[in-house]
């Protein structure tokens, strides 16, 4: 599985059209929603423009395919990952919190660690992930955003905050945060192993 998952980097960069595998690094989409919904926060963001590249400079820490369960256990390492994008977000956090805003923002992850559990089961004569568990570490990151609560001065505070705290809380609670991977990456995966059978997919990671 390991060997795949080097291999993979190029096919990131450049897409497979005979796999139908995207071009994922960098990745660009005109737009996309995001939904959150989890224990402290709930939003609904619609991403246009959205740009991130470093998607393919990733360091392999585990990866394995278990047959029996129809598992794949993957551990990633990135130094950074950058991203940029026009965003127009409403919700709340702290159940009371409002979040709202439109304008755009830039970020710097680095020290990206994430850890995956893929679940497939059988549809048809093809394979599809049914669920994804993720863990998230992260080491640091630097966010600028513009429009939060249509106020600059205050988009700046809650830049630096976000950037100051993230760190901090995605350590803490490392699971809550890798459900928003996970449903982020669902259906990204799907696209990438949905349409393969249990055959097409030992051929693809073998070495």
């Amino acid at each position: 599985m390991k060997p795949f998952l080097e291999r993979f980097k190029t096919v990131m960069k450049t897409g497979n059209e005979s796999l139908k595998i995207p071009v994922f690094d960098p990745y660009n989409r005109v737009e996309e929603t995001l939904h959150v919904n989890l224990s402290y926060i709930s939003a609904d963001t619609n991403l246009k423009n959205l740009h991130i590249s470093g998607l393919s400079n990733y360091q392999v820490k585990q990866g394995k395919f278990m047959l029996v369960g129809l598992q794949i256990k993957v551990g990633f390492h990135w130094e950074e990952i950058a991203t940029r994008s026009k965003y127009d977000i409403n919700g709340t956090a702290a159940n009371k919190y409002p979040i709202y805003g439109k304008g755009e923002l830039v970020g710097i992850i680095k020290g990206l660690d994430v850890t995956c559990n893929l679940r497939m089961r059988p549809k048809g004569n093809k394979l599809q992930v049914s669920s994804i568990t993720s863990t998230v570490n992260l080491k640091s990151l630097d966010l600028n955003v513009t429009g939060l609560y249509n106020n600059e001065k205050r988009s700046k505070e809650v830049s630096k905050k976000i950037s100051e705290k993230a760190p901090e809380i995605i350590r803490k609670y490392p699971v809550q945060a890798g459900i928003i991977v996970s449903e982020i990456t669902l259906k990204k995966v799907n696209q990438i192993i949905g349409n393969k059978s249990i055959k097409d997919l030992l051929d693809l990671i073998r070495p």
